[in-house]
């Protein structure tokens, strides 16, 4: 076999030593991927009271009657400051 030859027979087992791996690789990867989706949190949730006194607020509001609708928000955000509940009072000063 003359050097030409065997030169391109040790670059192609290169080759191909380096592209295995990283085919295999890359298809552990797709597949972990597919069977694992990346899904964000659920968003935080108000407590139970102090979600009832903001569908009240907004029941209220629709109703026309706006000052009972910035009481009961305003209930619900002295409720969720006490209760140590952030969405409930991120939510009251919507």
């Amino acid at each position: 076999m003359n050097r030409a030859a065997v030169r391109r027979q040790t670059q192609t087992c290169h080759v191909i030593a380096v592209a295995l791996p990283a085919i295999l690789l890359l298809s552990a990867v797709s597949a972990w991927s597919q069977s694992n989706p990346l899904t964000e949190p659920p968003e935080p949730r108000s407590s139970v009271p102090v979600q009832l006194l903001l569908d009240e607020s907004d029941r209220l509001a629709v109703a026309g009657q706006s000052e009972k609708a910035v009481e009961a928000a305003e209930q619900a955000g002295t409720l969720a400051q006490t209760e140590k509940d952030l969405p409930g009072k991120a939510c009251a000063f919507r």
